[in-house]
């Protein structure tokens, strides 16, 4: 490859995926010299060491090192104060971040796998302020005044649109000390993407329409999801997914709930009412039916060995606005003495109306009414069903 220094006016180079050998990146050599140059990516490249020369590019905006070996940053990045992209985030190798981070005031996307335990990094957060897109993933145990710090420079924040916070390495953030830190957050009303990973004993407060109305995407663990929290997510006017939250038993869906959510879990029964879920494509539910009669015993062991995961196509009648269904047949419960319990296959094909007639009654999932109102359940289903009442 030719010498860098020949494309003085170079505006764009991406050197994805190249291979360096020895860990000698010759070819960024003189990588300085390219003043006009405004996008650098080195994504994927096999690469462990940024030259300083980089802090001579000063009207670069985006700089991508995504799935490189790169532990460490130089020093001269911070003198890049146009940039407005930084990809750092690679799997599995956390990046020191170092005490400069702030002086980049033009970041409008950040991107950073950290294994750094320092509060100075999460302070010297609250100086990018410009930021829109902030995804974040941790490589090490945190103590509780970084996770303070951090949301406290989150509130800083007020452009902020996409908040990914994972958690790498399988370790977990105390529930008590997400509930207490997080409770302050006051989020920016343009957010629209947060995701938290880790449990939080409820949902936190200040997840409604009045302070959230642009959320489309929420995914975060909560322990205990209350008739009221699903209250305040039906209000969420553009939210389409809740991730991987199951909407707890028993619930009934008003006019005008969720009207944008297009893919949901939750656990039978439920009852949507009519102008409920509009826009829902695919639904995954959960029911549970305990037999007291000891003398089908053998009967339902027969049929749960039949009702391993298999296609349901040829089941599985029409649903208006639903393209999917399945049933998560995890237990939800404790044991009980002297019952079994079962996981019906109809469940999967249970009344689920529309909700675009007028006319359309209400529908209802995990109950009587299912087999009742004919919809989505062949004979066949409905004889189980009936079968199965103790």
């Amino acid at each position: 490859m030719p010498s860098l220094s020949n494309f003085q006016v170079l505006r764009v180079l991406a050197m994805e995926k190249c291979g360096f050998e020895r860990d000698r990146p010759y070819h960024l050599e003189h990588l300085g010299r390219l003043s006009q140059l405004r996008y650098l990516s080195l994504e994927s490249a096999c690469i462990r060491k940024l030259p300083e020369e980089i802090g001579d590019l000063k009207i670069l905006q985006t700089l991508d090192l995504r799935d490189t070996y790169i532990k460490e940053l130089p020093q001269s990045i911070g003198l890049l104060r146009k940039l407005k992209c930084l990809r750092a985030d690679t799997d599995g190798v956390g990046i020191t971040v170092p005490n400069w981070i702030g002086n980049l005031t033009s970041l409008e996307e950040l991107h950073l796998c950290t294994a750094d335990k320092s509060s100075i990094f999460v302070q010297e957060l609250s100086k990018l302020t410009e930021l829109r897109v902030l995804v974040c993933k941790l490589t090490a145990n945190v103590d509780e005044c970084w996770i303070k710090t951090f949301v406290e420079s989150l509130c800083n924040l007020r452009k902020i649109q996409v908040l990914p916070i994972e958690l790498l390495d399988c370790f977990q953030w105390p529930r008590l000390m997400l509930d207490d830190h997080w409770k302050g957050y006051e989020p920016p009303r343009q957010l629209r993407d947060l995701e938290i990973e880790g449990g939080f004993s409820r949902l936190p407060t200040w997840i409604n329409s009045s302070l959230l109305p642009n959320l489309s995407n929420l995914n975060m663990g909560v322990d205990e999801f209350g008739e009221q929290d699903v209250v305040n997510l039906g209000s969420l006017q553009e939210l389409t997914c809740v991730g991987k939250q199951s909407i707890p038993r028993g619930m009934e869906f008003p006019d005008g709930a969720f009207p944008k959510l297009r893919s949901s879990k939750m656990y039978a029964p439920f009852r949507f009412l009519q102008g409920s879920m509009q826009s829902l494509e695919s639904i995954v539910f959960t029911v549970e039916v305990i037999d007291d009669d000891k003398e089908d015993e053998e009967k339902l062991d027969s049929e749960q060995k039949e009702q391993e995961p298999h296609s349901h196509d040829d089941d599985n009648h029409p649903v208006p606005h639903l393209t999917e269904s399945s049933v998560d047949a995890a237990g939800t419960s404790p044991p009980v003495p002297e019952r079994r319990r079962t996981w019906r296959r109809w469940a999967c094909f249970a009344c689920l109306d529309s909700g675009s007639s007028s006319s359309a009654a209400p529908a209802t999932a995990g109950s009587d009414q299912c087999g009742a109102s004919g919809h989505g359940i062949d004979q066949a289903a409905k004889d189980d069903n009936e079968a199965a009442q103790p």
